[in-house]
């Protein structure tokens, strides 16, 4: 039923309710307004590859299949679920996840969203199917962050610094995640790239693949924090929110799978970036656009 398309995490930055202009020369492609869109789900056209019984329950139905929906945000929110079918919206027929994103595009953002859904239900191995109305309310930046981002302000200092409400634990684990520091007019964002373990991986480089593509940052010696504890170790490196990491983090945003890998002199690890450590991201880099 056509070509395949995955637009993970794009409803959120690119092509719903206008969070996110398209990057031109001297666009930044993380501009935003105070809306957010559906932010944030997992859409795809419908296609052969679903299961036998899901494919064949559906027939001839026309729409764009909902993947997986993020736990808490505004798309959960409004009652879109897992393997929903949106039909239409604002009265348009839907038939591809495309043109769905399309159409929630061309609705100025601070108006409702009406979405007319397709609901699977279960039933002796087979799927029977009710039609919903969703109405979605395009929600502040300030609103939806709030449910991502911690924000703390150092009243002696003037600075105000924001973060994942669920940082991750650089001392277990390795990945990435975004945090911004303003004071006046001033704010600056970086990625904190980090990896632990049993040994030290001295880490110089680090790549992100992505969409056929190899973003490479390179790192001295003494750019990297490390410690140890309790028989751990870890390392971490702050980068600016700039130049190949911005572009990395962009082409992930478009929903290509994406492995981060950590260099060292002798070794390396990989470590597969997920939609969580995404999602998180791109809510402090949207919050702190918004400040």
């Amino acid at each position: 039923m056509g070509t395949n398309m995955r637009c993970t995490l794009a409803l959120i930055f690119t092509l719903a309710a206008g969070l996110v202009t398209a990057a031109g020369p001297e666009t930044s492609p993380w501009k935003t307004d105070r809306f957010s869109g559906f932010y944030s789900c997992d859409v795809t056209d419908l296609s052969d590859a679903l299961p036998e019984n899901f494919s064949r329950s559906i027939g001839s139905q026309k729409g764009a299949l909902v993947l997986s929906v993020a736990p808490g945000s505004p798309a959960a929110k409004a009652g879109l679920r897992k393997f929903n079918i949106v039909t239409m919206v604002n009265g348009e027929n839907v038939e591809t996840a495309e043109q769905l994103a399309s159409e929630m595009k061309k609705t100025p953002s601070d108006e409702t969203q009406i979405l007319r859904v397709e609901q699977p239900t279960l039933r002796r191995n087979s799927f029977r199917w009710k039609s919903r109305i969703i109405r979605f309310q395009p929600v502040p930046i300030a609103d939806w962050a709030g449910d991502r981002v911690s924000v703390s302000k150092d009243t002696i200092s003037g600075v105000t610094t924001l973060e994942p409400r669920e940082k991750p634990n650089i001392t277990r684990g390795s990945g990435f995640y975004a945090y911004a520091v303003a004071k006046g007019g001033q704010k600056d964002t970086f990625i904190r790239f980090y990896r632990s373990g049993d040994d030290w991986l001295f880490m110089k480089r680090f790549e992100i693949r992505s969409g056929g593509e190899t973003y490479l940052e390179s790192r001295g010696f003494f750019d990297v924090e490390r410690d140890n504890s309790a028989g751990r170790v870890w390392e971490y490196c702050d980068v600016p929110f700039a130049g190949d990491v911005k572009e990395a983090l962009q082409a992930m945003m478009q929903g290509s799978p994406a492995t981060l890998r950590f260099s060292g002199e002798q070794y390396r690890e990989d470590h597969e970036v997920s939609e969580i450590e995404l999602y998180d991201t791109m809510a402090v880099i949207a919050a702190a656009e918004a400040l």
